[in-house]
């Protein structure tokens, strides 16, 4: 589990953030504790991610050899996660429901309807779909701004399972690539007469 404040990339991309209040002698809890918190939603997310990462090379080696079943398993593979994210934003239930605007290894930043205290402690369920991604963390709300409709608030992860923190760095790397080669496409075709 990781509990130090490494500064990791982020990147703006559109996604679900539950979050619940904690007292503040939660902010750091090591992995047993932060385990034992988890849904079991999410308990189950990060074993079918963790199972996924295993299977990768297999999978690799076998798009060589059938291309045709690799894709139907891959297939397989998407629509059981997108089942997967589906149950998770369905019966996920928190005092607080935000619309991320970024995220990445070290935090989020997320717009919600109500203002906190800076330095409040919260269990933040994140769920990023397009990236198959579902993090379960303790997260410190570093800075609250008012919004025209609404508040702005900064999170600091302070206790996150390593794998997850791993995920999201990933990630935020995948959705900036895709984000990198949809601007060159758009300045290619700007160019073309």
């Amino acid at each position: 589990m990781s509990e130090t404040q490494q500064s990791f990339f982020s990147v703006s991309c559109e996604f679900t953030l539950f979050a619940d209040p904690l007292p503040a002698d939660k902010r750091l809890v090591d992995g047993d504790t932060l385990l034992a918190m988890m849904p079991r939603a999410f308990k189950l997310m990060a074993q079918v991610n963790e199972v996924e990462q295993r299977c990768q090379p297999l999978m690799a080696s076998l798009a060589q050899h059938a291309a045709e079943l690799a894709e139907y398993l891959s297939l397989q593979n998407l629509k059981l996660d997108m089942v997967l994210q589906l149950q998770l934003e369905k019966s996920t239930e928190a005092q607080y429901r935000c619309q991320g605007v970024r995220f990445g290894g070290s935090g989020a930043q997320v717009h919600s309807d109500e203002a906190l205290e800076p330095g409040t402690i919260l269990e933040i369920k994140l769920l990023v779909p397009e990236e198959n991604v579902a993090v379960f963390a303790v997260a410190e709300l570093t800075q609250c701004l008012p919004q025209e409709d609404g508040y702005l608030w900064d999170l600091d992860f302070t206790s996150i399972i390593e794998a997850d923190q791993e995920r999201l760095v990933h990630a935020s790397l995948q959705v900036e690539q895709r984000l990198l080669r949809a601007r060159a496409q758009a300045r290619r075709e700007q160019h073309t007469p």
